[in-house]
């Protein structure tokens, strides 16, 4: 991956669906990418909302 894709932890990217403004400014215009495993983990999260599930989806 180029310096500008990422393939972040499943808690990173719960961080940023609950609104972390500094992981917000620092992954601006970064490529995100989530694996298989990345999003069993998040649709499995208990406190999942259903924007979040699209979002994530």
């Amino acid at each position: 991956m180029s310096g500008n894709s990422l393939l972040p932890d499943t808690n990173i990217v719960l961080y940023l669906l609950s609104g972390d403004k500094t992981l917000a400014e620092i992954l601006y215009r970064k490529k995100l990418y989530l694996s298989f495993i990345n999003q069993l983990e998040l649709l499995g999260f208990e406190g999942i909302t259903s924007a979040q599930e699209k979002v994530i989806s």
